[in-house]
């Protein structure tokens, strides 16, 4: 079966008694029909260390969850990402305007980008 992170299921921390599943966004026991269903047509779930991991692999896709601690590291890697990207904005924009100020020609995104790679 191809991963769909949409409709998924992964095993928290070695739990036998529940899945958490991208579709529903919780946890469903084992005994659920929609995930024997996806078992039967050969889904295998993936096993992953903890809620906060989890959090994290869904965080790309915006698949919100509910349960707490899978909800905590969804935050934490979308605040991560905003910020990165918010900062990112900011300095391009400050950068500019001290150019201006100087007398210097702006620069393009694509030279601000050369430059952070430049940096690293």
């Amino acid at each position: 079966m191809e991963y769909n992170p949409r409709n998924w299921y992964w095993i928290v921390a070695g739990s036998t008694t529940q899945v958490y599943s991208s579709a529903s966004g919780d946890y469903v026991p084992v005994a659920d029909a929609t995930y024997q269903a996806w078992l039967a047509a050969g889904g295998v779930p993936t096993s992953i260390a903890s809620e906060a991991e989890l959090g994290d692999v869904l965080a790309p896709y915006s698949l919100r969850p509910t349960a707490a601690g899978v909800l905590d590291g969804y935050t934490d890697s979308q605040a991560t990402k905003l910020t990165v990207e918010t900062v990112a904005k900011i300095l391009f924009n400050h950068e500019n305007r001290i150019r201006t100020l100087a007398g210097q020609p702006t620069i393009t995104a694509a030279q601000f980008k050369s430059f952070i790679k430049s940096q690293m």
